[in-house]
């Protein structure tokens, strides 16, 4: 598709396009990512290994509660001294 023709279509061809764009990305992706894991675990099968591979989902938590430490103490850490110039 040429630029001229990109800026031809509607606002909803446009919309439509960059669904089907997301998706076909999305499938690319993933079919990456199987080829990948296939990959290692064949490599690890010639090695005598078993390979499991787990993916992780979300991003932890911010206020240090899945790492063991307190609100009291996450906030101690965070506490700024003003430097106060007495010269």
């Amino acid at each position: 598709m040429t630029e001229d023709e990109l800026r031809g279509l509607s606002d909803e061809e446009l919309v439509l396009l960059v669904n089907l764009v997301q998706l076909e990305m999305n499938v690319r992706d993933k079919s990456r990512k199987q080829e990948s894991i296939a990959k290692i675990n064949d490599l690890a099968n010639s090695a005598g290994l078993v390979i499991r591979i787990v993916a992780k989902r979300g991003r932890p938590a911010k206020n240090g509660a899945r790492n063991g430490i307190s609100k009291y103490q996450e906030s101690k850490r965070k506490i700024k001294v003003p430097n106060y110039d007495l010269a």
